[in-house]
């Protein structure tokens, strides 16, 4: 995982955050509108999530270990939604479609591979076992 990359391509969108995950949100609900009643009507709250949990990634990519019991937990607050590993592959998807345009520094095809990676090396290996975990217990 290219951890410069990743901290680069988000430091690039300081002032840009919000408008990037709004357009994100907005892709992820035309694509999948099933998605949409998994999240509350007023979005504010979610979005701050989601640039906080970015900006940790972000920070902390080359100690991804620091980044498990919340990635975990994530996941795990997931459990009652129903969603599978073909859903946060759709989450991905969407999440890198929408990186490319914004993508303002350097080449896009390199960022959207770092972004790639730690989706599939961090993010999602972590999210999936806290929300198998959640169906283990529910």
């Amino acid at each position: 995982m290219n951890t410069e990359i990743i901290r680069e391509s988000w430091s690039a969108l300081a002032g840009h955050r919000r408008e990037f995950i709004e357009a994100f949100y907005a892709r992820l609900f035309e694509r999948y509108p099933q998605y949409r009643g998994l999240f509350p009507e007023n979005m504010n709250a979610q979005l701050e999530r989601m640039i906080e949990m970015l900006s940790s990634l972000a920070e902390f990519a080359e100690h991804a270990h620091l980044l498990e019991p919340h990635l975990r937990k994530v996941g795990f607050a997931h459990r009652k939604t129903g969603i599978h590993a073909s859903d946060v592959e759709n989450f991905k998807d969407t999440f890198l479609d929408t990186l490319a345009t914004f993508a303002a520094t350097g080449d896009a095809d390199t960022q959207r591979r770092a972004w790639r990676e730690a989706f599939d090396e961090v993010i999602i290996p972590l999210f999936d076992e806290g929300l198998e975990r959640g169906r283990s217990v529910s």
